[in-house]
């Protein structure tokens, strides 16, 4: 995997004193549909209805494929001890029905729409900055969705956006200095 062999730079990392909160979204960031994937080209063009409907069609089919750029990052975070933590509106079921399949189970907390407001609402970033003891300005939030730029913004947190392509993940690991510019 070509993340796999840019990933080696480790020496100099250095976190700071609080510990570092690295917040995901599920569905468009660690995982994919192919029913997700056709939405979500025509989402660009800023059509919120769309990614609703294409993640309700996708947790329908329930049947994923792992963003692997994105579960690298996943490794590298948990190699250098920071708290991870997966933020969604999808289903807490769903999801840990998911996450059972996953290349490794290395999140320390999934948050969901099940039990909190769904995002934007920033409760469940608030949560886990209690749980960890964290900085809203220790933590970033990698995501797919306008919907949670917005919740970043609202949390106060750093937003990274991706998509399914290299390039977009290769930002995020520029950052902790996973990669050589």
């Amino acid at each position: 995997m070509l993340l796999d062999v840019m990933i080696t730079k480790t020496e100099g990392f250095e976190m700071s004193e609080d510990k570092m909160v690295i917040f995901w979204d599920w569905l468009g960031t660690l995982v994919t549909s192919d029913l997700f994937l056709g939405y979500h080209s025509k989402v660009r063009s800023g059509n919120l209805a769309l990614l609703e409907q294409a993640h309700r069609y996708a947790r329908i089919e329930n049947s994923v494929s792992y963003i692997p750029f994105a579960w690298t990052l996943v490794e590298q975070f948990n190699k250098r001890g920071m708290k991870q933590v997966i933020v969604s509106n999808g289903s807490l079921s769903e999801i840990k029905a998911q996450l059972a399949c996953a290349p490794f189970q290395k999140f320390d907390l999934v948050l969901t729409a099940s039990e909190f407001n769904p995002k934007p609402d920033t409760h469940m970033f608030e949560y886990a900055f209690d749980k960890f003891k964290c900085k809203n300005t220790n933590a970033i939030f990698v995501a797919d969705s306008p919907v949670d730029e917005v919740a970043a913004r609202a949390a106060g947190v750093d937003f990274y956006k991706v998509d399914t392509h290299l390039t977009s993940y290769l930002a995020v690991a520029q950052k902790f200095g996973f990669v050589e510019v």
